[in-house]
């Protein structure tokens, strides 16, 4: 197993949930305004929820409508839409879709990539994906002594020499330089898949729904008012 491959499995730990702390107020007067504010706090926050309910529901409306629209568009030129896309009424109301390409922020599920490959075939899709390493240093050991002076010139070999007892202490020892790296490997859709949507796809209206919807959070969707 390689250097990586080994900071990988070691940086897959569970985190632990913190403890809460309470601070009571309302108990003496210099307190009162401070109690009075979190109640209304309380009271506007409950307001807020039954809006953004209300909200909700009607976002979800014009996002169907519109979702719909920008498959048809999508299907028929074959690349993306012109942005910005607008829901418009009669009376001038109007609320934006939004489409944005995240690929390059989150990798692709196993699931995900099984409904593609209903779509598309296995060969069409593993030509779509590719392995991500994304590589980060450890701080804390980082701030030890001498270590980023290393690390400047050397990745591997710099492990080495700063575990070395050639010349005397090691800089760190093994346990420490085995936490120097936090990497993590993700699959990920290659830049411009999701630009290619609807070729993909052949311009198929409902392919292309589903596809979209198969590429999930890479392919980012809603309504903005």
């Amino acid at each position: 197993m390689g250097l990586f491959a080994k900071a990988a499995k070691k940086s897959e730990t569970k985190k632990t949930k913190k403890k809460s702390t309470t601070w009571n107020v309302g108990q003496v007067e210099e307190e009162q305004s401070v109690a009075l504010s979190l109640h209304e706090l309380a009271k506007l926050n409950a307001e807020k929820k039954a809006i953004d309910a209300r909200m909700k529901l009607h976002k979800q409306v014009v996002f169907n409508s519109a979702s719909d629209s920008f498959i048809a568009d999508f299907a028929a030129l074959g690349i993306m839409p012109d942005s910005p896309m607008q829901v418009v009424n009669n009376e001038g109301d109007k609320a934006t879709y939004v489409v944005q390409d995240r690929s390059g922020q989150y990798g692709v599920k196993d699931e995900q990539i099984e409904a593609m490959k209903q779509l598309l075939g296995d060969d069409a899709v593993d030509e779509l994906l590719y392995d991500e390493t994304s590589i980060a240093f450890n701080r804390e050991v980082m701030a030890i002594d001498g270590v980023s002076e290393v690390i400047e010139k050397y990745l591997e070999s710099a492990i080495r020499k700063l575990t070395s007892t050639k010349n005397g202490d090691p800089v760190i020892n093994e346990e420490t330089a085995s936490q120097l790296l936090d990497v993590s490997v993700k699959t990920a859709l290659k830049p411009g898949t999701v630009d290619r949507a609807a070729s993909l796809v052949g311009n198929n209206t409902v392919m292309l729904s589903q596809l979209i919807d198969a590429i999930g959070s890479s392919c980012v969707r809603y309504i903005k008012v």
